[in-house]
């Protein structure tokens, strides 16, 4: 499907550009904090605050490292390769013959797009707020929109490896039950 092929690869195009900026602001702060931190001594207040940026930027760089790795993982899981699935591999062939639906692929395809569009949406907004969170003062503006921007990230990738739960439920029990 040409439709959803292009909006996956917009959804791609965005989410590199959430990690670019999260990276440089991991980094940033990172670098900052540490310089700062090492040169501030005894004063306790603006130790403090360099320690703050250096926590953030390391939350921020790990963030980046696995939230990848974590969705990829569980799609391998459900379908055994990563990037481009066809989704109706991943449903068992009598829970399609159940529903007897006129043409599967176009509904599999669909919803399995989606799915993805929303964990790729939901990774780079989760990576850019949590990097948005690692270089704000507690209590300001910014952290209060990157915690909420964490949050709808969050909410799509449960939306989508609900989705992977869903086949992985359907699969079950209709194994079990012998079909």
């Amino acid at each position: 499907m040409a439709a959803t092929d292009h909006l996956i690869e917009l959804a791609w195009k965005t989410y590199n550009i959430a990690v670019v900026t999260a990276e440089i602001f991991g980094w940033s702060a990172l670098i900052i904090g540490g310089i700062g931190y090492a040169l501030s001594g005894k004063k306790t207040d603006r130790s403090m605050y360099y320690f703050g940026l250096l926590y953030g930027g390391t939350a921020a760089l790990i963030t980046v490292l696995f939230i990848t790795g974590v969705y990829e993982s569980v799609t391998y899981f459900m379908t055994g390769d990563v990037g481009g699935t066809d989704y109706t591999n991943m449903y068992p062939d009598t829970f399609l013959d159940f529903f007897d639906f006129s043409n599967p692929n176009d509904i599999f395809n669909i919803t399995g797009a989606v799915s993805q569009i929303a964990a790729i949406i939901g990774m780079g907004g989760f990576t850019f707020g949590m990097s948005l969170w690692g270089i704000t003062k507690v209590q300001s503006t910014f952290d209060t929109q990157s915690r909420k921007i964490m949050g709808a990230s969050l909410f799509l990738m449960i939306a989508s490896i609900s989705e992977r739960l869903l086949v992985a439920a359907a699969h079950v029990i209709f194994t079990i039950s012998g079909g």
